[in-house]
């Protein structure tokens, strides 16, 4: 979601449709993240962005392979800025665990 956002200025909601009728979420401001990726469902969205006035809200599809060059640019921002994080830091955000199936 950061990657969708990074290119843009001003404070930035993106949602992008999870499963389950849910949706993956981020606010970002400039560089600041104001809500960290998190899954919800939709009135609990729109309650999250009441406190914030938006510059622009972006829904995106899920289909994100256009995002490479955002998320190389926010790696390299952190790489000039000394941040040298491990490498789990890079594992995918689901949002939940998988259902189970019995």
């Amino acid at each position: 979601l950061a990657a969708i956002a990074v290119n843009q200025t001003g404070t930035i909601a993106v949602q992008m449709p999870a499963q389950r009728g849910e949706l993956y979420t981020a606010i970002y401001h400039n560089d600041a993240v104001l809500q960290p990726d998190t899954v919800m469902t939709l009135p609990q969205w729109e309650a999250s962005l009441k406190p914030h006035s938006l510059t622009h809200r972006i829904e995106a599809e899920s289909n994100q392979g256009q995002c490479v060059d955002g998320i190389l640019a926010i790696a390299l921002k952190r790489w000039q800025k000394g941040e040298r994080p491990h490498w789990s830091e890079a594992l995918p955000f689901y949002g939940q665990h998988p259902v189970e199936i019995r």
